[in-house]
């Protein structure tokens, strides 16, 4: 088919000299990294009403260009049809993605968001960002 994951994913020893261990490691590769693949895949090619991000992660800076990606795979979601739901679980988010996650939900046919056990690094400025989400038409479940 051709499709390629458009960020490089780091190398288990990458982490591992960062000061993860195995299970942290693990987490990220199976859990955050094959759910954005997953995701960005689905979406870029037209295919998805339903995504899960999750994966049991802190924030990290190196974790930013993954969520970017996901982002500008939102591009593709279907502005008539019934939107995409998005569920987001056991992410420690920081005000960045955050933001981003919330402008998205503004701007796209994201009909539905979940957010299951995340850690915000900022939860007033989480809240803000949600109430602004909120003024998404297409939003109908948060």
């Amino acid at each position: 088919e051709g499709w390629e994951y458009p960020v490089a994913i780091q190398p288990h020893e990458y982490w591992q000299n960062k000061g993860y261990d195995d299970l942290a490691i693990n987490n990220l590769k199976y859990g955050f990294f094959g759910g954005l693949k997953a995701a960005v895949s689905s979406l870029e090619h037209g295919v998805c009403d339903f995504i899960t991000i999750g994966g049991i992660a802190d924030h990290d800076e190196d974790l930013v260009p993954h969520w970017h990606a996901l982002f500008r795979s939102f591009q593709h979601i279907n502005p008539y049809g019934a939107g995409v739901k998005l569920n987001i679980q056991s992410i420690e988010l920081n005000e960045e993605v955050m933001r981003h996650i919330c402008s998205n939900l503004r701007r796209r046919n994201i009909s539905q968001v979940i957010f299951f056990d995340n850690g915000f690094s900022n939860l007033r400025n989480a809240i803000i960002e949600l109430g602004k989400a909120l003024k998404s038409p297409k939003l109908k479940s948060l």
